[in-house]
């Protein structure tokens, strides 16, 4: 299973500090179109700009848009398969 989510994030903060996305958008952010599929038991990011961390808050609201009735986890991984 696919399944693509529009994220926003800071291009500042990308370059200076990392990739955190988001699914709100604020102003002055970037627009980001991350796929993931679902294997072997968790939702494994499958496009190249690895995010590099998640809050709480908003890992779950992401494992929400994901999740389904056949699909669902509470991990989601990076391309490399660390924790997110």
């Amino acid at each position: 299973m696919k399944k693509s989510l529009t994220l926003y994030y800071d291009p500042h903060e990308k370059e200076t500090n990392g990739f955190y996305p988001q699914t709100f958008y604020s102003d002055g952010m970037n627009e980001i179109v991350i796929d993931f599929i679902f294997t072997d038991g968790c939702w494994k990011q499958d496009t190249e700009d690895c995010i590099d961390e998640l809050d709480t808050t908003e890992r779950n609201k992401i494992l929400h848009l994901l999740n389904d009735d056949r699909y669902s986890s509470k991990i989601i991984v990076d391309p490399l398969g660390y924790l997110i």
